[in-house]
């Protein structure tokens, strides 16, 4: 799934709060969740700004294989940037 620059993006959340966006082409997305914990952000190369409005206030971000992702786009939310392959 890819969407345009600004797109909210609806991501389905598991039973501890979890989620998953993935393989996303935008560089800027919204994540429109109010139960959303932990959101593992992966496969994303051009993202660049992600808001979060509605989620968890300390929602906590994986992001992994996002290049141009980093602490500051994630607004104040925890963020940890994995490099894997």
């Amino acid at each position: 799934m890819s969407c345009s620059v600004n797109d909210a993006v609806p991501v389905e959340v598991d039973h501890s709060g979890g989620g998953v966006l993935r393989g996303q082409a935008s560089s800027s997305l919204t994540v429109v969740s109010t139960e959303l914990c932990y959101l593992d952000v992966i496969d994303c190369p051009e993202l660049v700004s992600l808001d979060l409005p509605g989620c968890h206030p300390n929602c906590h971000i994986m992001a992994r294989r996002c290049a141009r992702l980093n602490a500051r786009a994630c607004q104040g939310r925890p963020c940890t940037s994995a490099v894997t392959s």
